[in-house]
């Protein structure tokens, strides 16, 4: 299966999930944990350029609470 075919993640830029997993190995465990069991795969990277860091859980927290928001009312 080619890599373009793989479901990596929705990524709301368009990109391959792949290309962000080192941002989601640096991302807290808790984030981590967070987003491994979201309802939504959705892309460390969207969430790293959202929060604009990785150092702050709250924030981080805040923008896949916002990702979830906003893909559940395009879902409506």
């Amino acid at each position: 299966m080619e890599a373009s075919d793989r479901f990596q993640g929705l990524c709301l830029q368009g990109s391959e999930g792949s290309q962000y997993m080192e941002q989601f190995d640096q991302m807290p465990p808790k984030v981590r944990a967070r987003l491994k069991h979201s309802p939504f795969n959705i892309c460390a990277g969207c969430i790293t350029l959202a929060a604009g860091s990785l150092d702050d859980e709250d924030v981080l927290f805040e923008a896949i609470d916002s990702f979830e928001a906003q893909i559940r009312q395009q879902a409506v």
